[in-house]
């Protein structure tokens, strides 16, 4: 289990590699913070295209297989990346590690619930939430180090060399993974009533929502300091990596809740709410520069328990054990979406706006979608049993 658990945290190395290298990537390429940001949302191109399809193809191949396929994309695409000399070959690199950290996080779920025990899957799955802030705030906060010491091609070829140590541990674990190492095919039928109930869309949307969110304050959280606080680059990337482990706190909370089967839609509509508060608190009250850097700790720390929700919330409507890399998919794909969106739109807003002030406008309004969708959520729950065979 501990096998597949790490290959989603080196995925996430993938994510949080990104932002701290964002201003040296803007001077020396000289690109605008709009062009700047694709280099992030490129990044999800895959996932946001085609994660539903990765999911299907895991269940055919084998998730165990697929999981080794994605972190050998993802060593290749950072091995690529270390090479680079233009935006273009940056962005091709992007391309293919983002179809790695696609495959990956739509195939470790299953083999992480092949290998647990049966009384603790549904745990084990809420605490696979948490993969990526482990993942990115461990790769934020030895940036800074790795920046100075070996540059950022050093740094894309250090993490390339920790994922194939990955997966060559992952590969000596098969046994652990009987379940999952060989292929079934299903028929287009099984995929339309897997994908026809409207709760896992529900989640799913909350998910892109919440990832949306997060990604708006994360990724440009180093270049916001940088720019309104003159923090040095070292600074604003350590923290920018606390600011991911507040998120990480709040999924282990999150799992908690979630284990002692507390309302999940309840959950999520609570957190969006909450969330948008302290949103305020970063971009749109006067407050000294302490007080808006305590308030994206509490935001990112408040809807950290989003996932964990997600997570356990999707797998429990799967009418069967085949259901739940489709179910997966789709989940992954709604996330990428979000993802994809964060970077350019408060990229644009701030552009457009010639202020930093403007992003609270996208925080709002995505945590008043979010809201709606766990109201919406909450109902399907209280009408509407889950499926016998997710009891």
């Amino acid at each position: 289990m501990s096998a597949a658990l790490l290959a989603g945290i080196a995925s996430a190395a993938y994510v949080g590699k990104m932002p701290p290298a964002l201003p040296a990537f803007q001077q020396a390429l000289d690109l605008s913070l709009v062009a700047v940001s694709w280099l992030v949302s490129i990044f999800n191109l895959i996932g946001l295209t085609a994660a539903l399809l990765f999911g299907l193809a895991a269940d055919r191949v084998g998730a165990y297989r697929f999981c080794l396929a994605g972190l050998a994309a993802l060593a290749a695409g950072g091995v690529l990346g270390s090479l680079a000399d233009s935006a273009a070959g940056l962005l091709a690199s992007r391309v293919l590690e983002g179809a790695g950290f696609t495959a990956v996080t739509v195939s470790a779920p299953a083999l992480l619930a092949a290998a647990s025990a049966a009384a603790d899957r549904n745990l084990t799955l809420e605490l696979w939430g948490g993969y990526l802030p482990a993942g990115a705030a461990a790769t934020l906060a030895l940036a800074p180090v790795a920046l100075a010491a070996i540059g950022w091609r050093g740094m894309w070829l250090a993490i390339a060399a920790l994922t194939g140590a990955c997966a060559a541990w992952l590969a000596s674990r098969a046994a652990g993974y009987a379940g999952v190492t060989a292929g079934r095919t299903r028929s287009l039928t099984d995929v339309r009533q897997a994908l026809g109930q409207p709760v896992p869309w529900l989640f799913g949307c909350a998910f892109g929502v919440y990832t949306l969110s997060f990604t708006a304050v994360t990724v440009w959280l180093p270049t916001y300091l940088q720019q309104t606080q003159s923090a040095s680059l070292a600074r604003g990337a350590l923290l920018t990596a606390a600011a991911v482990v507040a998120n990480l706190l709040g999924n282990l909370y999150g799992s908690r809740l979630a284990h002692r089967d507390v309302a999940r839609g309840r959950t999520i509509m609570a957190a969006f709410a909450l969330g948008a508060v302290a949103a305020v608190g970063i971009f749109g009250a006067a407050l000294p520069a302490a007080a808006r850097y305590g308030s994206a700790l509490l935001f990112n720390l408040i809807i950290g328990v989003i996932p964990p929700a997600v997570m356990s919330g999707v797998p429990r409507y799967a009418r069967t054990p085949a259901d739940v890399s489709a179910l997966q998919g789709l989940l992954v794909q709604l996330g990428n979406l979000g993802t994809f969106v964060a970077p350019p739109l408060v990229a644009w807003a701030v552009s457009a706006a010639g202020r930093w002030e403007a992003a609270l406008a996208v925080l709002v309004a995505a945590a008043a979608i979010g809201a709606v969708l766990g109201a919406a959520i909450a109902r399907f729950e209280r009408s509407r049993p889950r499926p016998a065979a997710a009891r």
